[in-house]
Parts: structure tokens; sequence; C-alpha cells
């Protein structure tokens, strides 16, 4: 069947979509090699180039930016990227190119982290280099270190440090479970607490933001300096001080050794001297209370009143403040004055 025995509608179908076709063909051969492509940047990486390839992309906060364009060795230092990204996407010259992994065992993918000044630049140019990068860890560079950790451990060390631990801990149940309830205890306390202990952690941190406590903190800091200088400058002060001090140290710990005896014998007949008194008290003390008690009975009788303003007894005892007076044969009878010689006065008044 051709063209000509198709009806009108069925023909002019055909023809649009050869049309279309043909428009399509047309523009991938020769607008598509022309069209506007994005900055070309490298990054140099070391092992983390493993699971990169052509079709890797390249992400900014998350978002597709670009891909990998080539992978190439780098001479001994590991990997050069050549990251080809969108039109229009600018990367500031302190942003960090990290391969990331997607997931555990999944591809990567190259994250562009940007820096400071991300929205003021300067930025990258074609060709340039990304100075700064970074390489996370997957799981089979964890299993390699592991790996070579485990076999730098000798075996038979392990079984002496198990056996070890399996001796001390023979019959140790009730302590280690007691240990580990109270850290249960602990842990309790810590969490019913948890609210006071962000309000201090707060609190120390609007204490660091006050003004003026930096300042002071460093005078301190300066000031404990200059006194480290001091001493270090000070021509050995500081040694011959803790060398007279060690000196007096043990002449204190010789005097210790020499009378330690007298000491001894001295220490046990103070005890001996109290527990007396302290045996005495019981006799002392119900005589004591028993004068106590009277001293009123004798007051009321010594001041018993007679009539207006009298009394019937009352006694005036002037005693001298001169200690060699008070206490007759401690000063030589040179020394003591005639102004210090005074009586007694005494004075009686009764009906």
């Amino acid at each position: 069947m051709n063209l000509d025995q198709l009806s009108k509608g069925p023909r002019l179908l055909v023809t649009a979509a050869t049309a279309a076709v043909l428009a399509v063909s047309l523009h991938l051969v020769v607008a598509k090699p022309f069209e506007e492509k994005g900055i070309a940047l490298s990054a140099h990486v070391g092992n983390a180039s493993q699971g990169l390839n052509s079709t890797s992309p390249v992400k900014l906060r998350g978002v597709t930016v670009g891909r990998v364009e080539r992978i190439e060795l780098a001479g001994t230092s590991g990997a050069k990227l050549t990251l080809r990204l969108d039109p229009g996407v600018r990367v500031p010259d302190s942003a960090t190119a990290a391969v990331e992994p997607e997931s555990v065992f999944g591809p990567k993918f190259v994250n562009l982290i940007p820096g400071e000044h991300e929205g003021t630049g300067p930025y990258l140019a074609d060709g340039q280099d990304i100075v700064r990068t970074s390489e996370s860890g997957d799981l089979g560079h964890l299993l390699v270190d592991a790996e070579k950790a485990l076999a730098a451990v000798d075996p038979a060390d392990v079984a002496i440090i198990f056996d070890t631990l399996s001796t001390a801990l023979a019959g140790q149940g009730d302590h280690v479970r007691g240990l580990v309830d109270n850290a249960g205890t602990l842990v309790d306390v810590a969490h019913d607490h948890r609210q006071d202990a962000r309000r201090f952690i707060e609190d120390l941190a609007r204490l660091a933001r006050l003004r003026g406590v930096g300042e002071d903190v460093g005078t301190l800091v300066a000031a404990g300096d200059d006194t480290l200088r001091t001493l270090n400058s000070g021509e050995d002060r500081v040694k011959n001080l803790a060398i007279g001090v060690a000196e007096a140290g043990d002449t204190v710990e010789s005097g210790f050794t020499g009378y330690g005896g007298g000491l001894t014998q001295g220490v046990r007949s103070a005890e001996r001297a109290v527990s007396l008194i302290r045996g005495q008290l019981g006799i002392a003390g119900p005589s004591l209370r028993t004068i106590i008690d009277l001293m009123p009975i004798y007051r009321a009788l010594g001041f018993a009143p007679i009539g207006e303003k009298k009394r019937m007894l009352a006694v005036n005892i002037v005693l001298p403040s001169d200690p060699c007076q008070m206490f007759l044969g401690v000063c030589p009878m040179g020394d003591v004055s005639d102004t210090s010689r005074k009586k007694t006065k005494k004075k009686r008044g009764g009906s």
C-alpha cells in the first residue's frame, strides 16, 4: 500500500510525524553540540574514588547540580576527578568536595559543601581546582582497618586476658550485680535531673556570652603566665625553698622518731588524767548543782528587807586588782608600791 491509496487524513498524520522526527534529528545533530555547558572543576582524592563513575552525581545541599565527567590517575597521590556542573551553578573558592556514599553498600557521589562568602564570592572559574577535599569512610574501609588491627593482636594475649578476667571475677557475681544496679541508679538520677542539667548548661552559655568574661579569663591566664615566668627566673629560689621544706620535714620526722616513746607516754598520761576527771564528774556534778540551787537561799538570807530601804545583812567586799596582793608571795616586797598596799574595805549594815 502506498500513500496514494490513503485518504487525506492519514496522509496528513504521516507527514506530520515525519516532520517531527526530522526536526528532533536536526536538533540532536546541529543544536546539541553547540548547547551551553557549565563549568568543569577538578578535585584530587585518595582511595575514595572507588565507587565513582562517569554517571555519579554531584550534589549541593542534596540537589544534583552536575556529574562526574572523568576519573583519572593523579600519579601516586590518588585520583583526579573532573566535575561538570550545570550552567549557572557557582562554587565559592572556599568550598569542599566530599566523596560520600549514598548508602552503606551503595554507590558514592560528590557532595559540594559551600564555605565562607558563598553569596559574595570569589567563585571558581572553569578549569580551576577545588583545593579542599574530604573522604568519608565506608564499610569496606572500616572492615579493612579492623582486619589490620585484629591481625596485630596475638591470640595468646587475648586468651590470657580473658582467663585473667574470668579468674578475677570468679565468685564476684553479687558485687558485679550491685555495681550494675548502682550504675542504673545513677543513670536514673541523671535522667530525673536532666532539666536541671540543661538549665545549668544554658546558664554557662549565657555566662560565656556576657561581655567582659572573656577578658577576665584572659587576664587570669596572663597573670598565671607572668607568675610562672617569675618563678622560672627566680635563680633557683623555688628549688631552694623546696629543698628547705624537705629538710624541715626530715628534721620533724627525726624528732618524732627519736621521741616517739615519750610522746606515746605523754598521750597515755593525758588519757589517764582525762579518765580520772571523767570519773570524778559523777561526784562533783551533783555537789555543784546543789550549791547552785542553794545560792538563791543564801541571797534571800543575806539581803532580807527589814524596813524601808534597809536590809538585815549586807556585805560589800572590795578585792584588789593588783596580782601581787591577790597572790601573796608571788612578787618581791620591794616591787610592791605604797598605792598597791591598800587594805580590803568591808562594810557591814544591820539593824
